[in-house]
């Protein structure tokens, strides 16, 4: 086995960005994961990036998830830079339909 100086467990999109992001900095960087790459919660999250949809009101975390979705373009633009992969990442819009009054409200 090789040795490494960080070891990030877990190969998906948050593991994968880590590990991309120390070797960046000149860390030898050794990712664990029990399948395959990308094929666990990544998956199953369908490149989501709406998680501010399920908050009741504005706050802190609401501006967290605003302030990552204005980066994450930009993290696509590096990433497809660095490994010559289109990522097709494509910004549509989002369709919320409301179920209840109260959601009506919102």
């Amino acid at each position: 086995m090789e040795s490494a100086d960080i070891i990030v467990l877990g190969g998906g999109i948050i593991g994968c960005a880590l590990a991309e992001e120390l070797a960046r900095r000149g860390q030898r960087v050794m990712v664990i994961e029990r399948g395959a790459i990308g094929a666990e919660a990544s998956s199953a999250a369908a490149g989501i990036l709406s998680a501010q949809m399920d908050l009741e009101r504005p706050g802190p975390f609401f501006d967290l998830c605003q302030a990552a979705r204005r980066m994450y373009p930009r993290w696509v633009r590096h990433l497809e830079r660095r490994s010559g992969v289109r990522v097709e990442y494509h910004q549509d819009g989002i369709l919320y339909l409301a179920m209840t009054h109260a959601q009506q409200q919102r």
